[in-house]
């Protein structure tokens, strides 16, 4: 992958934890799980009705984004959206 991917909503665990670990892109890849994290997709909503007689009813969602993502959990993601970013060091530079 280069650069930031433009769309944030199709990325695979294995994509965020890798752009976890580059320091110029740690920061926004955080903020951008913490948005996904935040989606309450738990429930949908369906229709089994026909056009004539429709019959609308809210079930659990079976492929809810944290698993779409590849995580096992929702509190998995939550937990890796939590990272706490260290600053980069800068090198020493020599002034002798």
């Amino acid at each position: 992958m280069r650069g930031y991917p433009r769309n944030t909503n199709v990325l695979m665990k294995v994509d965020i934890m890798n752009l976890l670990t580059m320091p110029e892109y740690a920061e926004k890849t955080a903020k951008d799980l913490a948005k996904l994290a935040e989606v309450d997709d738990s429930k949908i909503t369906i229709d089994e009705g026909t056009q004539e007689k429709p019959s609308v009813k809210q079930i659990t969602n079976p492929l809810p984004s944290w698993k779409k993502s590849g995580f096992k959990s929702k509190e998995e993601m939550l937990n890796i959206a939590k990272i706490e970013l260290k600053p980069v060091e800068e090198p020493i530079e020599d002034k002798g």
